[in-house]
């Protein structure tokens, strides 16, 4: 018997975000860890420890994402794809915790 996997799909293991659930009460998903993929959409603000980015994820509007620090090597554009691990905050933000461009 042969097994077929997706091993072209970054943190395949890790749920996706439902954006939908989201945008409904983003503040019950806190403390949990999803997937999300999306294109950079725009910068929306910057500080010396964090960046705040908004992507599209499919048809749906922009999802904000907050991008830490460690994270600064990785230059971010707009139509730029990203894989995003996120940890949603105790505000609601998805916050990246692993991120790599596809």
């Amino acid at each position: 018997m042969v097994l077929f996997r997706d091993e072209t799909t970054p943190y395949r293991t890790i749920p996706e975000l439902d954006v939908k659930e989201y945008r409904t009460n983003a503040k019950s998903l806190r403390g949990n860890v999803y997937r999300v993929r999306g294109e950079v959409d725009s910068q929306l603000a910057w500080s010396p420890k964090v960046r705040f980015i908004s992507i599209i994820v499919g048809d749906d509007d922009p999802l904000p994402v907050q991008v830490p620090k460690k994270f600064e090597g990785i230059n971010i554009q707009k139509g730029q794809k990203f894989i995003f691990v996120v940890e949603i905050d105790e505000e609601g933000i998805p916050t990246a915790k692993e991120m790599k461009k596809v």
